[in-house]
């Protein structure tokens, strides 16, 4: 799916002030040794030269990353000093914010020292690094500090695809027939964007629990939506909150429609398949009509989900867009910008399962706690991102300006984190 993150990223460029990409957030007790993370960037530009690298297509057009020579100290995390919290905040606001310095650039690092405590936030490029892989390459960082030899050259050997044709396009058949019956009679509702200029930037709100009370949360979850039904229950939390906000705007249209990423990776693929992406889409379809009433909703998500499953919906779509990768990433983009503006695209959800892969300690530093803080393609320019790591839930809010204003999304996290408590 990397040619599909490529899409995204040029779409969102065009709107907002940078692309697809992800911050990961460690909060920390104590101070992290800067100068023990930049080796360790340094240690890993080996055997990941991707990390600096642009794409070039190969003679019979197949697009590759080709690395170029690493500037000296062009991986070293820039350090700040600050008083408090709130400008621990304002600082990871404007970096999450911050396009790459370089084109060939795709992850940078900040470490904030604050009270004796620091804060570690590295942006990854989306187009490179899934979230599982994001945490991943962490956690190989924190593993070369434990044990400093030399880390082996990643296996990054996969198939170019350009054969099985007629797999490929029977897939897109199948996409084609699914999309169909999702948009037929489709009145789509999406809330009118106020604008803010051609370089908007991204807000970010996060609601985090923890161990115990994440516990007490699924717990309840499973009592009303049965076991392992935690992604259609938050999605349908989310519904209802959102619809809160489309219904005081008076938005028209009787249909949300929403994409759901979902982690393609086995339980064995977890930690391993660090770089590239790994992942495909669910698409929801509910009535405005019905949201109200949280257990239909729910049953409804429930349905959608076994049947986008039972027809292997995420895989057709990641088959199919293969035949995509021919394509200049501003042609798919120019695509996939008149499919949204049509309305297409509500909000986006995602739910990364239980994932381990955030160290305990980070270079001799207890991980307080940690969170994501990923940009959305824009339009629609709104998305809500559910992760649960060692025990802890979390939820990410993500809005462009003119999309929310500051008081919707305070009201819309507040709101989620109400109802999850209930």
């Amino acid at each position: 799916m990397d040619w599909v993150l490529f899409c995204l990223d040029d779409m969102t460029r065009r709107d907002t002030v940078v692309g697809m990409s992800m911050q990961v957030v460690l909060e920390l007790e104590g101070e992290l040794d800067d100068d023990a993370l930049r080796r360790g960037f340094e240690a890993l530009a080996g055997p990941y030269p991707e990390l600096w690298a642009r794409v070039r297509r190969a003679w019979h057009m197949a697009p590759y990353w080709s690395p170029r020579r690493v500037p000296a100290a062009a991986l070293a995390p820039t350090v700040h000093r600050v008083g408090g919290d709130r400008e621990v905040r304002a600082i990871l606001e404007r970096t999450a914010n911050a396009p790459f310095p370089a084109r060939d650039q795709h992850i940078a690092a900040h470490v904030i020292h604050a009270a004796g405590k620091s804060t570690l936030a590295v942006i990854f490029d989306h187009r490179m690094f899934d979230a599982r892989g994001a945490e991943s390459f962490l956690r190989e960082i924190e593993q070369h500090f434990r044990r400093p030899t030399a880390t082996p050259p990643a296996d990054r050997s996969r198939p170019e695809h350009l054969d099985r044709w007629a797999e490929k396009f029977a897939a897109g058949r199948q996409v084609n027939a699914a999309l169909f019956k999702l948009f037929d009679g489709l009145k789509p509702r999406t809330l009118p964007d106020r604008g803010r200029g051609p370089r908007r930037r991204f807000g970010f709100r996060e609601v985090l629990f923890d161990a115990r009370e994440t516990e007490e949360i699924l717990a309840r979850i499973e009592d009303r939506a049965g076991l392992f039904m935690t992604m259609p229950y938050s999605l349908a939390i989310v519904f209802q909150v959102l619809h809160a906000v489309f219904e005081s705007r008076g938005v028209t249209g009787d249909d949300y429609v929403v994409p759901v990423m979902t982690d393609t990776r086995g339980p064995r693929g977890q930690g391993k398949e660090l770089l590239f992406n790994h992942f495909s889409f669910l698409l929801f379809r509910e009535s405005a009509a019905t949201v109200a009433d949280l257990p239909r909703l729910v049953e409804s998500l429930k349905e959608q989900m076994y049947e986008q499953v039972k027809t292997k919906l995420t895989v057709n779509l990641a088959e199919a867009s293969l035949l995509g990768r021919i394509l200049p990433t501003p042609v798919l983009s120019r695509v996939a910008r008149t499919v949204l503006r049509r309305g297409l695209a509500s909000f986006c959800f995602s739910f990364l399962g239980e994932t381990n892969q955030v160290p305990v300690s980070f270079l001799g530093a207890e991980v307080k706690r940690s969170y994501h803080m990923p940009t959305v393609p824009f339009p629609p320019g709104l998305g809500v991102f559910f992760r649960q790591s060692r025990s802890c839930l979390s939820a990410q809010l993500t809005f462009a300006e003119g999309v929310l204003t500051e008081a919707e999304a305070d009201r819309v996290v507040a709101d989620i984190e109400g109802k999850l408590r209930r």
